[in-house]
């Protein structure tokens, strides 16, 4: 009776799964199988900008990663936080901005600040990254923050109204009196 069994044996294939949350992509093949114990290809966590990488969801730190001898599947997600873009605030004068002093903004997000005179003083100036702004606004809003930025707002001891006929090339002022020249 000489029978012979051939076994086939075939490994089990595990699928793999890599995938991003807002704030940054993968480059590699995002959907692999791979059999019992081999390793996947590399993925790479990429952040957009205004975005760093934090960590996989299963802890793993580097953006970069290969899984190797496994045996299980995977289904993981790169985490992104956004960056931290400073926004550098300096005030000349009589008045205050708020909110105060340097801010630290998260990458992607907006903020105001508002400027408030002292009695009988007025805002002279704003300089947004170095340009002098067209008009003397009370506020000014940086939208969408992904880069250092400056402010610098200079307050007068005019009132409004007295910056604003100065402000007007036809206007002259004398002893704190606005006239038609």
């Amino acid at each position: 009776m000489g029978k012979s069994v051939t076994a086939v044996l075939e490994l089990k294939k595990f699928d793999l799964a890599y995938s991003a949350n807002s704030g940054g992509s993968i480059t590699g093949s995002t959907a692999q199988q791979v059999k019992w114990g081999t390793s996947a290809t590399a993925v790479t966590a990429v952040a957009t900008n205004g975005y760093r990488f934090s960590s996989w969801s299963d802890g793993i730190t580097t953006a970069t990663r290969t899984d190797t001898d496994v045996k299980s599947a995977i289904d993981v997600t790169a985490r992104f936080v956004a960056d931290s873009q400073n926004i550098t605030v300096r005030t000349a004068g009589r008045g205050t901005i708020s909110p105060s002093g340097d801010q630290a903004v998260s990458g992607g997000s907006s903020i105001t600040f508002t400027f408030t005179p002292a009695t009988g003083n007025s805002v002279l100036r704003v300089v947004v990254d170095g340009e002098v702004q067209a008009s003397a606004p009370s506020s000014w809003t940086f939208r969408n923050v992904t880069g250092l930025h400056t402010l610098n707002v200079t307050f007068s001891d005019i009132s409004a109204e007295q910056a604003a006929c100065l402000a007007n090339p036809r206007h002259i002022m004398i002893d704190g009196v606005c006239y038609l020249s």
